[in-house]
């Protein structure tokens, strides 16, 4: 197994990392061992055809390369534990655009195509990997409303609008981050640290009532007396 596809995985679940850990994970998965030479060898010029580039000794992924946000994203990560995969899994990270479709996922896909998309699969699925992709950013209110608008979803009721959030909340607890070095906020919670968790917001969402979609300039249904925009809505 080339020592490339170790780098570019490990960079896309870590978004970094550290050229003695790409020893360790290569060297315990694998009989054949390599030297920290051999890993090193790859600092020289990174993988850029594959979205990898490098900040002293560390492999560091495209965003955050382009972004100079190394130290920042360093910050986040330090002290906390590395989720390792086996082998096999560890490997589909290869695909930039890979990422592991849990319970939460296939749960908030299938509420999605029946109540939103009955007749266009394709949209849910559209959907639903938005979700993930925005977990990495973390959730606002002004994104999941951006969210809503642009897949033009409005929902039936309150009950129906939590519902959604809830199932929201669930994938984006149950997504793999690069701040957490590859682990789920549900994880870090359980196993680790209880103030990792990042709960989505609890502001009401943007369309409520029997299919009437709240306007911006309108009376907040909280009741502050606030307009929506600058109340629950922003």
């Amino acid at each position: 197994m080339r020592v490339a596809d170790y780098i570019v995985a490990l960079t896309n679940l870590y978004g970094l990392v550290h050229k003695e850990k790409v020893l360790e994970i290569y060297n315990q998965q694998n009989e054949e061992k390599v030297s920290i030479e051999t890993i090193e060898a790859y600092l020289e010029t990174g993988i850029p055809w594959e979205f990898v580039y490098t900040h002293g000794n560390y492999f560091v992924h495209e965003a955050i390369y382009a972004l100079d946000s190394f130290e920042e994203e360093l910050a986040l990560r330090r002290g906390k534990p590395y989720y390792v995969p086996e082998k096999k899994e560890l490997l589909r990270y290869t695909d930039p655009l890979y990422f592991e479709k849990t319970k939460e996922y296939y749960t908030l896909l299938a509420y999605i195509k029946k109540n939103f998309f009955p007749d266009d699969p394709a949209e849910a699925e559209d959907f639903a990997r938005e979700v993930v992709t925005i977990s990495h950013i973390g959730f606002s209110a002004s994104e999941l409303s951006d969210l809503f608008d642009f897949y033009e979803i409005v929902f039936s009721d309150l009950d129906q609008a939590n519902e959604c959030l809830r199932l929201i909340t669930n994938v984006a607890n149950t997504t793999r981050l690069w701040e957490n070095n590859g682990h789920t906020p549900r994880e870090i919670v359980e196993k680790y640290e209880r103030q990792h968790l990042r709960p989505l917001p609890t502001e009401r969402p943007q369309a409520m009532g029997e299919g009437r979609r709240i306007g911006r300039n309108d009376p907040c249904p909280c009741g502050s007396g606030e307009k929506y925009k600058r109340c629950c809505g922003c």
